[in-house]
């Protein structure tokens, strides 16, 4: 029982660290595709 509790909390943590790592790619592509309708504006302006 020990050992499988010890399992799960290591295969929780990592799962965990994906999620964090997922999400920081999520929020920087967002930030990217800010920034590439801002210069899509700019360039229909012109």
């Amino acid at each position: 029982d020990v050992w499988r509790f010890i399992t799960a909390t290591t295969k929780a943590r990592k799962h965990v660290k994906q999620n964090k790592l997922t999400r920081e790619r999520v929020h920087e592509r967002k930030e990217e595709s800010r920034e590439n309708e801002r210069e899509n504006r700019r360039e229909m302006k012109a």
